[in-house]
């Protein structure tokens, strides 16, 4: 939920795979990491202070998360010396705390006909900084760094997106794991009542898809991507789902963006 220049917002992420690296041997890898909690976070537009004529947004949000995580790599002696297949499975659980950053302006365009009609802009985001720390044994999260830009031109009454960005860089992953590219075209609002959009693009490269609907009081968001879970670039891409409900206040309006650094449609995925 937001308004103005604060929202408060629940988070839900749940991600498990199960992967056969070996099934001479039946070894049987199994990865799941559930987090629930909530983020308070502001952002401040900082046109027309000190000189600046473009927008220039900066975000700021804190979290609370409750982690729930399994990282086990199981063999047949592993099940066959416990009496049942959950003991054979270790569970790990804390809380912790995390802090993100968002940077996100336009780019001058010097009255440039053609650069102006693009709208471009570019974009720095900084997830969890300094490593946050959870409590038990429950695993830290890595921070992460994305640099991104995007293109907005108007198509008739439609708004046209086209972004392009880099997650991870701060990380060691090969290009095509960091790597994101996407399109939305999002409508005017329709019977004074809700704007719609869609989306295409490549995540990690592989095809994703996605739409939302934006209402007076609610937004509802869905998509459907794969990631990389495998230790090789398109070596093994899992199925994910996402949705995101967020509420606030203004109306739906076709230019509509949530705040700067506001993480939306956490990803609940199974394989």
């Amino acid at each position: 939920m937001w308004h103005k220049r604060f929202f408060v917002s629940t988070l839900f992420d749940s991600r498990t795979t199960f992967s056969f690296r070996n099934r001479a041997f039946t070894n049987i890898e199994l990865v799941s990491r559930n987090d629930a909690g909530g983020a308070l976070g502001t952002a401040y537009n900082f046109k027309d202070l000190l000189g600046i004529k473009q927008n220039l947004q900066a975000g700021l949000n804190t979290k609370v998360l409750y982690r729930y995580s399994i990282d086990k790599t199981l063999t047949a002696a592993d099940i066959t010396s416990n009496t049942s297949f959950s003991d054979a499975i270790p569970r790990n659980a804390g809380i912790g705390v995390g802090f993100d950053l968002g940077l996100k302006g336009e780019i001058p365009t010097f009255d440039i006909g053609w650069w102006n009609y693009l709208k471009p802009t570019a974009a720095f985001v900084w997830q969890d900084i300094g490593n946050p720390r959870f409590s038990g044994a429950a695993p830290n999260t890595p921070q992460s760094m994305t640099v991104g830009i995007g293109f907005h031109p108007m198509w008739g009454k439609w708004r046209l997106h086209l972004e392009n960005d880099f997650r991870n860089f701060n990380q060691d992953q090969s290009f095509m794991k960091q790597w994101h590219v996407g399109a939305e075209i999002m409508g005017p609002r329709m019977a004074n009542f809700f704007t719609p959009s869609f989306r295409v693009g490549s995540n990690q490269g592989y095809l994703a898809v996605g739409t939302s609907f934006d209402l007076r009081w609610f937004k509802l968001e869905v998509a459907a991507y794969k990631e990389e879970v495998g230790q090789f670039t398109r070596q093994k891409g899992v199925q994910r789902l996402a949705g995101n409900l967020s509420f606030g206040s203004g109306g739906a309006k076709s230019d509509k963006k949530a705040p700067v650094g506001e993480e939306i449609a956490p990803p609940a995925a199974v394989e």
